[in-house]
């Protein structure tokens, strides 16, 4: 961190990823991050090895009054429908309702919503309340 800023710097192969997803699990507030803001997220535009530099102060980042952003649902089952389908924002691992999830026999059907208090994403073992909003 220098002089309130936090800086970022990335290589991005666009050939083997669609985004970038920069997960920040410690140290949050050092570089400004609200807690409530998982990763961030960058398009394919980048080239090949290029570098890509982010560069944010604490006020662009935090904001009391933030309430989510695009594609959280922050564990609130009402903000999403029977057929949404939900992404792992660690592994990518996409909860499909009309599929199920086999290793937790949940058969095919079950909406997100209504997958058991105990479940976690199958691939990685992350908390259910950290699925994303899959915007097809």
């Amino acid at each position: 961190m220098v002089s309130g800023k936090c800086v970022i710097h990335l290589l991005f192969c666009p050939q083997k990823h669609s985004s970038i997803k920069l997960i920040t699990t410690k140290n949050r507030s050092h570089c400004g991050l609200d807690p409530q803001l998982p990763y961030l997220e960058m398009p394919r535009q980048a080239q090949h090895n290029h570098p890509i530099h982010i560069e944010t102060t604490k006020n662009t980042m935090s904001n009391s009054t933030h309430n989510g952003f695009e594609g959280s649902f922050l564990g609130d089952a009402s903000r999403i429908d029977n057929h949404t389908k939900m992404e792992c924002k660690i592994c990518w691992y996409v909860y499909d309702p009309a599929q199920g999830d086999a290793q937790w026999q949940i058969p095919a059907g079950t909406p997100f919503s209504a997958l058991p208090a105990h479940w976690r994403c199958p691939n990685c073992d992350g908390d259910s309340e950290q699925f994303m909003v899959l915007i097809d």
